[in-house]
């Protein structure tokens, strides 16, 4: 599962070696599942896990809003770098190495994403959500627009406004130099729309 694909990337080593990621943050907006007990099942490496369940005052359920939960991992996020994946993205060990934030003149001013238009195949095309920058980079534009409420849109709204903000795009590397995937969307079946559409769609729905 991608989950156990974190805890794997979560060191450098199989001994359990230096860590890899310096925190884990999941955000559960009101599913009816036990996820918490479902995380704790795979879970067996020392990097610090953050579970939040997102509920309204009462506790109940809230109507799903990407944006919104993508917002508030965020703002829980402690260290520089923010690396923000969906919960059906594989991720390699060794995947931040091989994808530096720095730009040429030193300054930590470039993003990285998960452009769909690279895609290597259909499922690939559903790793369009992954992102990685400063948190400053992704303060600096607000984080995710939390008026976007249609899927597929935000995620291309939000790498528009790191672009805007003078931040250089770079695609998160999907492939090694030994041909090993770094990262990747575990498949699920989706809607038979494209990616292309689904944006034109949100647009003309978020617009109308």
């Amino acid at each position: 599962t991608a989950i156990q694909s974190w805890a794997a990337a979560s060191t450098d080593s199989n001994a359990g070696g230096k860590r890899a990621f310096d925190r884990v943050i999941i955000v559960d907006w009101s599913s009816d599942a036990n996820l918490w007990q479902e995380v704790l099942n795979f879970w067996n490496v020392a990097t610090p896990l953050d579970f939040y369940r997102v509920g309204d005052a009462d506790g109940n359920n809230m109507d799903w809003a990407s944006p919104k939960a993508y917002n508030f991992g965020f703002e829980k996020v402690r260290t520089e770098v923010i690396l923000k994946v969906d919960c059906d993205t594989f991720v390699a060990r060794g995947l931040l190495v091989l994808n530096p934030i720095e730009s040429k003149d030193g300054s930590k001013k470039v993003f990285r994403y998960g452009d769909y238009r690279a895609a290597r195949d259909d499922n690939e095309i559903h790793s369009n959500g992954c992102v990685m920058a400063t948190k400053q980079t992704m303060k600096s534009v607000n984080y995710y627009d939390e008026l976007l409420q249609q899927y597929g849109w935000e995620d291309n709204n939000f790498s528009d406004w790191l672009f805007a903000s003078g931040a250089t795009p770079m695609n998160i590397t999907r492939v090694n130099g030994g041909g090993k995937t770094m990262r990747t969307h575990v498949w699920h079946p989706h809607s038979d729309t494209t990616q292309d559409e689904r944006v034109v769609l949100s647009c003309q729905n978020r617009c109308a």
